[in-house]
């Protein structure tokens, strides 16, 4: 398994292992072919009229565009590679903020973060833009959980959650129920 940054210049990141312990495919006779879910990378390889599947898993994707192939190296030494795929981790930040519970309930959320050290914005906006509040956050970096009170008296409804600072730009959907 290859990955690359710009689709030209590809890397080994790991290796997956035919049948008959060689390569990629248990006979000299191989399809290529991958697909993704995530950080992951799959194909198939061909054997008389067997089809046998693989997966791998990238363990250390990098923040933006990656692009996966599938090297196939069969029993006679043939080398194919598999069409390119991409995976997108541009949301890397998706994991670094939960908020809780959703649907907010009454006048306060709990914001799980897992940020640098830092000065962050937390603001609140209404689904015609109106900011509801704003408020700084001084985070000590790491995991931390902080309670957060929103004003009393804004009505049910779906608002973003936008949390600015330290070159992260986060927004979060959330619910006011009653």
């Amino acid at each position: 398994i290859e990955r690359s940054t710009d689709a030209r210049n590809f890397m080994k990141i790991g290796q997956v292992y035919g049948k008959n312990g060689v390569g990629n495919s248990a006979a000299g006779n191989s399809a290529t072919g991958s697909s993704d879910t995530g950080n992951s990378a799959a194909g198939a390889s061909v054997v008389g009229t067997s089809v046998l599947y693989y997966q791998f898993n990238d363990q250390s994707p990098v923040s933006g565009m990656n692009f996966y192939r599938v090297k196939v190296v069969d029993a006679d030494g043939t080398v194919k590679y598999s069409p390119v795929v991409s995976v997108n981790r541009n949301n890397v930040n998706a994991q670094l903020i939960t908020v809780y519970p959703n649907p907010v309930l009454g006048n306060a959320l709990t914001l799980q973060t897992e940020l640098p050290k830092g000065r962050y914005n937390i603001t609140m906006i209404s689904r015609t833009g109106e900011q509801i509040f704003k408020k700084e956050m001084n985070h000590q970096g790491g995991s931390a959980s902080q309670v957060i009170s929103i004003p009393a008296g804004i009505s049910s409804g779906v608002y973003q959650l936008i949390i600015t600072g330290e070159g992260i730009q986060i927004s979060r959907q959330i619910l006011k129920g009653e």
